[in-house]
């Protein structure tokens, strides 16, 4: 029984390719980073979430709300304002900035915010302050006001430390600096 020369030759070469793989070195996949987002809100859940917002003040709570302080002696007009979001409440002081900057700020430092008790039946509330140079530079970062628990005041101000790219302010604010109180508030 004598077999072709070529179903040899193909057998021959089947057996290399197949078995090939088996003496490669396995490569490491590199995975890309994934980072969740999320979306600004459309214009139809922005106007619900203000009725709402009218709601509660309306009873009293307040979720969202400004306090003007006018003194005209030195004519010098300051602004207080204090914006809610997810867990978040900013209070800014120094001038009048718009809520649309405010938002961009909480947004940003919301992106590195990592809460390590998110599992818990804690309630944890930590204040840390900062000042926002006319650049977007972030400086002066501390914890005001503890929450009790070290490790998680510690994660309140990486978050705002890790906030790096913050827009300039914008050029209707005159101080120097905008200083922000951000509460860090965990309700389970």
């Amino acid at each position: 029984m004598d077999i072709p020369k070529s179903i040899l030759f193909h057998l021959f070469f089947f057996m290399l390719f197949s078995l090939l793989p088996l003496f490669k070195k396995a490569k490491n996949i590199e995975y890309p980073l994934v980072f969740e987002v999320s979306l600004a809100p459309s214009i139809r859940e922005e106007r619900e979430e203000k009725k709402s917002d009218v709601a509660i003040q309306k009873e009293g709570i307040g979720k969202a709300k400004e306090i003007k302080k006018d003194t005209f002696e030195g004519k010098k007009i300051t602004k207080e304002t204090t914006l809610k979001s997810k867990g978040f409440s900013l209070q800014a002081e120094g001038g009048i900035v718009s809520s649309f900057y405010l938002n961009i700020v909480l947004n940003k430092i919301a992106e590195n915010w990592y809460n390590p008790y998110q599992n818990t039946n804690l309630n944890l509330k930590a204040v840390i302050y900062f000042k926002i140079t006319r650049d977007g530079k972030i400086e002066e970062v501390k914890i005001e006001k503890t929450s009790g628990k070290e490790d998680y005041d510690e994660y309140c101000k990486r978050a705002v430390l890790l906030t790096k790219n913050l827009p300039p302010l914008p050029d209707d604010f005159r101080a120097e600096a905008l200083k922000i109180h951000l509460e860090f508030e965990y309700k389970p």
